[in-house]
């Protein structure tokens, strides 16, 4: 596993996007440690790390639970600026219960501590973190619940024509050829996420394919026309 404490993390203006305090912003960064992770190396958390939130600063990453069976259930991905950690699902009688977390390219991690920086500022200052807090982990909430949603539908190509939205909303970029998703998965990871298996995964990609709905440039997925994909889920 390849994970780097660095003294300062690339791109420091993502700090002016999650607090806009001085006071506040140096005690974060004073309590706080940067974390480098490598394209496709993993990282677990367990009950002992809620204490500590965890800001993207640079980076894609996919979140998992493994369960008690071995199990794995993909519930969020999320991007630069991002901010997660403490897992309320995590339950103290429940410890073994383990969250992975996998770099989609190389990222970079603000580790915070939270109880320190709570013990150096006044209660005014205080108050100002937990919104900021609560604004970001809200963000984060609703497209986990989106994903979720996506998960509960039984017709498999609707699911994943709706993971493809999905990924196309909050991971894409407008190109002439269409929404260029920006992450590399391959068949077998969205058979994974999608609990499927990745005969049935390529078998409705090359379908979405040969009715040109999207297409592949290199390792990504491009959706060629979003309005007509949406339509072809409805039928």
């Amino acid at each position: 596993m390849k994970i780097k404490f660095i003294s300062n993390c690339k791109d420091n203006n993502y700090k002016h996007l999650f607090i806009d305090n001085n006071v506040i912003l140096d005690n974060l960064m004073k309590n706080s440690l940067c974390l480098e992770i490598d394209k496709y190396e993993k990282l677990y958390f367990t009950i002992s790390d809620l204490k500590y939130y965890f800001l993207i600063t640079k980076g894609t990453i996919r979140i998992s639970k493994i369960y008690n069976n071995g199990a794995k259930f993909t519930f969020i991905f999320l991007k630069e600026y991002d901010l997660f950690g403490k897992f309320g699902e995590i339950k103290k009688n429940n410890s073994s219960l383990i969250y992975e977390l996998e770099a989609l390219e190389n990222t970079y991690l603000l580790k915070i501590s939270i109880i320190r920086i709570f013990n150096k500022i006044d209660q005014e200052k205080t108050k100002t973190l937990y919104k900021k807090l609560i604004f970001a982990l809200n963000k984060r909430l609703i497209r986990n619940n989106m994903l979720m949603e996506i998960l509960t539908h039984r017709n498999i190509k609707n699911r994943l024509i709706s993971f493809l939205l999905y990924l196309a909303l909050y991971f894409g970029s407008l190109s002439k050829l269409g929404i260029i998703i920006n992450l590399n998965l391959s068949h077998s990871t969205i058979a994974e996420i999608l609990c499927s298996t990745r005969v049935t995964i390529t078998r409705y990609i090359k379908s979405l394919e040969k009715r040109q709905y999207i297409k592949y440039l290199k390792k990504n997925i491009i959706i060629i026309n979003p309005i007509l994909l949406t339509q072809y889920k409805n039928l």
